[in-house]
This record gives structure tokens, sequence and C-alpha cells, in this order.
């Protein structure tokens, strides 16, 4: 089995610890020098007979650039992922008279407004219909990025 790799700021968490940190998730590595997401790591892979599959058992530490050629041992700038359309995400406590009714409900964004986003909200046992909130970006945690059909 290969171990988390180490520029990861999340990568080797036990699971004690997610029961009591509250992780920044999910996040994307992004270029120091040009911003782009498309970075590159090399790795070591072997063969594993037990599962008949190649499993990587190294991660080499320098990580390239595919847009600039940028190459560097600590070249991935952390970034968490911006909240977008199709993205899953949780509304955080807002400040509301009377508390938040709708403070730890998920949902999916479904569309852009100039104060925030619209979240279309997964359904409780109790609703009968469909709830979509309007969620300023500072009150959302993003849980997944959007849905891609490439790949």
């Amino acid at each position: 089995m290969s171990a988390p790799h180490s520029d990861n700021p999340v990568a080797g968490t036990s699971a004690d610890d997610v029961q009591t940190v509250r992780r920044p998730l999910p996040l994307r590595p992004l270029c120091r020098t040009c911003g782009s997401e498309n970075l590159a790591r090399d790795a070591a892979a072997r063969w594993d007979i037990a599962i008949q599959d190649w499993t990587i058992t190294g991660l080499f530490d320098s990580t390239s650039c595919d847009d600039c050629g940028a190459e560097s041992d600590d070249l991935a700038q952390w970034a968490p992922l911006q909240p977008g359309i199709g993205a899953r995400v949780r509304i955080l406590e807002r400040p509301r008279v009377g508390g938040d009714r709708f403070r730890n409900r998920e949902g999916t964004i479904v569309r852009t407004h100039f104060a925030g986003f619209y979240v279309r909200l997964d359904m409780t046992s109790r609703e009968r219909t469909q709830k979509t909130e309007l969620v300023e970006t500072s009150h959302l945690e993003v849980l997944a990025p959007p849905y891609s059909c490439a790949g």
C-alpha cells in the first residue's frame, strides 16, 4: 500500500483527527508561477500479483506545470475549491434572528446571483416540496466539485 503524499495538506489525517478537526475540503493545487491547475508529479508503480493490477508505490517530490514548464518540489499552492453551478455544498451558519434554519443543510448549486448562489437543498423526510435557498458565497462550504461528463 502506498502512503499519502506529503504535499497535500490534508493527507495522512487519522480517523481520530477527522472527528475533532474540520478539514477544509476539497482543495485544488495551483501552480505558484502561473496559477494553472495543470500540474503533474512522477510516480513509481509496481505490479501487484495479489490484485493483478499496478499499484503506486512511490510518489516523487518534484511537481511540474504543463502550461508554463515550471518545476519545483513546492510548486503546488493549495487553494480551496470555489463554488460553481453543479457543486455540492453545505450551508454554514448565517447571522439570522432566531437562528438559521438551513444551517448545515446540504444541496447542489443550481444558479448564480449577484449576491451568491441558489442552492437546491436535499429534501428531508418531512418535506413535501423541493426548497431552493439564496446563500452568500462566504456562507457556503464546497463538499464536491461540479459533476463533469468529461473524462
